[in-house]
Formats: structure tokens, sequence, C-alpha cells
């Protein structure tokens, strides 16, 4: 055999070694009594710009399984309640016996959120997609609003820019009242001595598996009555707003809730200035380009919604909620060429959008308990999708 035909041969394997993908199968257990963790989260991102590669859950033993991971480098993040988050740095090669990388991690016991949080030991609440949280006296009397207590859930992280929380992985929040689904609104409008427990559900029901967390807040009794407020959020000199209208009435088993959410954009004075230069056939070409445009939506966002609730037992639900929003754009720009410095040909653009669409949707749930471990559930969900352009 040649060496060029050797040379050509590695030539021809380097790349498919590299295109390779590797199976990461790993182990997480307890750090001082070697004991295996089940439902712990485990995510593989990026460590380049932290860019989510794959996420997923240890089995009952403890183990995980991540396939067709590409050579690269990454970091390891592992979390579970109780314990000290875990992340290091992993570089996936290519190894010398097989595609599969076997890893074993060990978790720090956190003494202080078990101290903070007090997870309940009842059977009946133990389950294997969620966890029981109560919150201890000094954590409801230092906070400032029930909304305040979420913020110290162990699954769950506070985006303070968008004013809202999000999962462990950075997806979204769904929050329920007792099995109601519910907004940021409604859980403000609770006092926090209400609060019974928190069932944080890491996997999701099927009626909110879109969402990466959800977590139904139990209340005791809430007395009859109403209550309606909003808010105004405007930055008048970039054309910003977001205004949100509520109103609720609670009457023993009954409760009626109407809300309305306005948000606006109106930006009219864009500019940009851009230059090209490159070269053709031996000739150097530029374009000088000058753009002015305007771009702004307005989102309507009404929802009626209506429920009939037999303390934890029973669950009828009804929500309407129409949702209609207007986007638009225009954009005037002028461009020159010139050849070897000399000025040539005009550019002229113009352009204009004009985009609605209505998206009304209509949510029927009923749940009710049949025992100690049984409940059942039906959801039916209609929608319509319609867009003028």
């Amino acid at each position: 055999m040649s060496r060029s035909f050797l040379i050509a041969l590695l030539l021809l394997i380097a790349p498919l070694r590299l295109l390779a993908q590797i199976e990461v199968r790993g182990q997480v257990e307890d750090a001082k009594t070697k004991e295996p963790i089940a439902l712990a989260s485990v995510t593989l991102v990026s460590e380049r710009d932290s860019t989510l590669i794959l996420r997923g859950a240890t089995d009952l033993q403890g183990g995980y399984l991540f396939s067709e991971v590409k050579v690269g480098r990454y970091l390891l993040r592992i979390s579970f309640l109780g314990y000290k988050p875990l992340e290091r740095r992993l570089r996936i090669v290519m190894p010398s016996q097989g595609f599969t990388v076997e890893l074993l991690d060990q978790l720090q016991q956190d003494s202080q959120v078990l101290e903070d949080v007090v997870v309940e030991a009842k059977a009946t609440h133990q389950r294997a997609d969620r966890r029981v949280i109560t919150f201890a006296r000094k954590d409801v009397q230092e906070a400032l609003h029930s909304y305040d207590l979420l913020k110290t859930l162990p699954s769950v992280s506070f985006d303070v820019m968008n004013d809202r929380l999000k999962g462990a992985m950075g997806g979204e929040v769904q929050l329920l009242i007792n099995g109601i689904r519910s907004t940021k609104t409604d859980v403000l409008m609770l006092p926090k001595e209400k609060i019974k427990r928190v069932e944080v559900y890491d996997i999701p029901p099927a009626r909110y598996r879109a969402v990466e967390c959800v977590i139904n807040i139990i209340v005791s009794g809430l007395d009859d009555g109403y209550i309606a407020g909003g808010s105004l959020n405007h930055a008048f000199t970039t054309g910003f707003g977001n205004d949100e209208a509520y109103a609720s009435l609670i009457s023993g088993r009954h409760k009626l809730s109407l809300e309305y959410a306005l948000n606006y954009r109106d930006y009219r004075d864009r500019e940009s200035l851009a230059q090209y230069s490159y070269s053709l056939n031996q000739q150097a070409l530029q374009l000088t380009y000058s753009d002015h445009d305007a771009f702004g939506y307005t989102t309507h966002s009404p929802a009626l919604k209506y429920a009939y609730v037999v303390d934890e037992r029973y669950l009828w639900e009804a929500r309407l909620q129409p949702r209609a929003e207007r986007r638009f754009s225009d954009n005037i720009g002028a461009g020159l060429y010139t050849v070897d410095g000399v000025a040539g040909e005009k550019l002229t653009t113009t352009g204009r959008d004009r985009t609605q669409q209505f998206n009304p949707s209509l949510d029927l749930y009923h749940w009710r308990k049949l025992g100690e471990k049984d409940e059942l559930s039906l959801n039916l969900v209609g929608t319509l999708f319609s867009t003028k352009r």
C-alpha cells in the first residue's frame, strides 16, 4: 500500500470522526451517602454561548443518557432540591474505544435550602412528577406579597428584565391557583397568609405540555367579595406601553374574573447608514445606502374566566380569550454605487407592510378527584387563527 494512498485514506476518515455523534451516559448520587438521586435536572449547554443543547432528568436509579452529542466543549449542569447545584466543563472528544462517554457526579447537600423550604413527607403529596412545598412562617413574614414567595422556590428563577418567573432552563412557568390557570396579577391579589402549600410540577401535566414548569398554589378558602385594579407602564419618548386592567368577583364556590392587557409599540424615527465595499472583475465597487423606517404593533389581550371550585375535590373552568394584533412597518431608502471611485447607478427602495391577526380561543376544563391516588381530568380547547396582510 503506497504512502499517498494511506494519506488519502486518513483525510477521508478524519471528517467522519469529527462528524461522529457520541453517547454521554451519567450517574448522579449523593456525595455523602452514595445513594442515587432520582429526578435530578440535567442540562448540557454550549460553553461558548450558553446555548441549550440537551436537557433531561435522572431516572429512579440516578442515571441519565444523552445521545447524538457532537464533538465540542460544553457545560454540564445538575440541580435538585436540597442540594447545591453542580456545574462543570465537559470536553467531548472521540474516545479511543467506542462512542460512549461515562460520567459520575456527586451532589453536596445544601443545608440552607433545607432550612428555608420544608418538603412535606406525607405519601399522598409525594409524586414522581411534583414536589409539595410549604413555606416557613419566617418566609411568609418577610415576603412583600404572595408573588415574592414564589421567587424563593428552588425550581424557578426571577427574570428582572422581563419581570417574570422562569424555569431552571429559562423556559415558561405556568401559574395555577387551586388548579385554576392564573396570571401574575391573580397571584398578587392573593393574601400571602392564605397560601397552604405549593405544588411544583417538574414534569408538567399534559394540559400544560408547552411550558417547562407548573406551579399550583393551594390556598385556603377566600372571602367573598370583589377586587379591581390596573397598571400603566409607558415610555412616551420611544412609543412604548404595557397596560393592564383586571377585576375579580368571588361568591362562594364561584369565581368570575375579567382581564385586559394592551401592549403598544410605535417606533417612527429609525435611521441607518451602511457602506459595502467589494471587488468584481478587477474593479473596486462600493454601495452607500441610507434607510429611514418606522415600525410598531398593538396587541389587545382580553380574557373572561369563570371557575366553580369545591375545595380540592372538584373544578370546572371556562376561559374565553379573544386576541387581536396589528403590525405595521414603513421604510424609504436611497443608495449610490461607485465604480473605481466614480459615482454610478442610484438605488431607491420603498416598503410598506400592514398585518392584522385575530386569534380567539375557548378553553373548557373539568377535573374531579376520584380517590386518594386517582383523579380524572377532561380538557376541550377550540381556537381560530386568521391573518390579513
